[in-house]
């Protein structure tokens, strides 16, 4: 289950993934950085942009069958 906080801009300076994430086509954007520490599941396809970094911390990780896609484009 992911969910996206609508209160904030809709691109964010930062964001922080820690929920795990089974959704098709899920798309996480930051102007700045994007920091993960959560699992992205079999049955999911994700892309996060982010112009600056994007932080794998100890605790991601893709599963096999996932779809995972980090881009440095960032929010338009």
């Amino acid at each position: 289950f992911f969910n996206v906080n609508t209160t904030q801009a809709p691109c964010p300076p930062t964001r922080n993934m820690i929920t795990n994430i089974n959704q098709v086509n899920a798309q996480l954007k930051a102007s700045q950085t994007i920091t993960a520490n959560n699992v992205v599941e079999p049955t999911a396809t994700i892309t996060l942009k982010a112009s600056r970094a994007i932080l794998l911390n100890p605790g991601f990780q893709a599963q096999k069958g996932a779809t995972f896609l980090a881009t440095s484009q960032g929010c338009p």
